[in-house]
């Protein structure tokens, strides 16, 4: 799932409104096949999502661990292109997969809608 649109940030009392991309997974894989188990989705999954939606620029993307509120301590790394951070991916803080009673763990990310879109 997956969502587009603007955010509010507040830049030394200036309001601003970069549009940006975020999404979630959860759940399978892929379905359970004779050659192969099936498996929940993890980080790799996503990061290869993601580096396919940079398409031409992919190579220059680099992952840095990082924190964010919304997703699980050392299970986190900003997104950035030439040493510009461009979003955020991880999987989702317990606490949030308690509160959506949610069965397993979630791969969440953010990103600059720009910076996706050179």
């Amino acid at each position: 799932m997956f969502e587009s649109g603007l955010v509010f940030r507040d830049v030394n009392g200036v309001t601003e409104q970069p549009e940006r991309i975020a999404g979630i997974a959860v759940g399978k894989a892929y379905p359970a096949q004779w050659g192969e188990l099936s498996r929940d989705v993890d980080f790799y999954d996503v990061k290869a999502d993601l580096t396919a939606l940079f398409g031409p620029i992919a190579s220059s993307l680099v992952y840095v661990s990082s924190t964010h509120p919304a997703l699980h301590p050392g299970q986190c790394a900003e997104i950035r292109v030439d040493d510009t951070v461009v979003g955020v991916i991880g999987h989702l803080h317990p606490e949030l997969i308690r509160a959506q009673k949610l069965s397993t763990a979630a791969v969440a990310f953010e990103l600059d809608l720009q910076a996706a879109l050179v």
